[in-house]
């Protein structure tokens, strides 16, 4: 709800900036912390050579480890949609330590050779593939090529949007990696 709010009043790229400076910051005052933190940025932000320049010289700053904590998720078809322009800031961050996620995979039938060519550590299923997919087949053939996308790649499938022991289920036996949904807590 907020993302496209924001785009629309042009405000998106002044977030965006805010949340790329600051994320690496508040990284680097939590040592010890477990688990990675998402920093989620839209497309266009990536693009601006002028707002590449703040996060960039924030994470070239901080240490390796640092780095590796953060988890940049950019959406399937942002990245489908600029695929060419975005190849280098995307290895620039990966070569800065970055790890890289994919959201709202599989929305659209699109080629999974992103998958590789930036080496996406994790790629998110859209929830629309997820919901009920014990009883539906065409979406478990998407799963399973999805996974299969992945296979001799460092990514790992993440289900989003549980809600069933069977959806669960089912996405376990096709290779998914991880879930989220109220199956495994409800939102807080």
């Amino acid at each position: 709800v907020f993302v496209p709010r924001a785009e629309k009043a042009g405000l998106l790229l002044t977030v965006d900036r805010l949340v790329g400076t600051q994320t690496p910051r508040l990284v680097r005052r939590r040592p010890g912390a477990s688990g990675p933190v998402g920093l989620s940025l839209g497309d266009q932000s990536l693009l601006s050579r002028e707002f590449r320049r703040e996060p960039f010289f924030e994470l070239v700053q901080s240490r390796g480890s640092i780095n590796e904590g953060l988890v940049l998720q950019l959406s399937e078809s942002q990245v489908t949609r600029h695929y060419e322009a975005l190849k280098r800031p995307l290895r620039a961050l990966r070569m800065l330590g970055c790890r890289l996620a994919i959201d709202h995979a599989g929305q659209d039938v699109v080629s999974t050779q992103y998958i590789k060519e930036f080496e996406i550590h994790f790629l998110k299923l859209h929830p629309s593939l997820v919901r009920e997919i014990h009883l539906r087949q065409v979406n478990q053939m998407a799963v399973r090529s999805l996974v299969g996308g992945c296979a001799n790649t460092q990514a790992r499938v993440i289900a989003v949007g549980v809600e069933s022991g069977d959806e669960w289920k089912m996405l376990r036996h096709l290779g998914v990696h991880a879930g989220q949904g109220p199956w495994f807590a409800e939102p807080e």
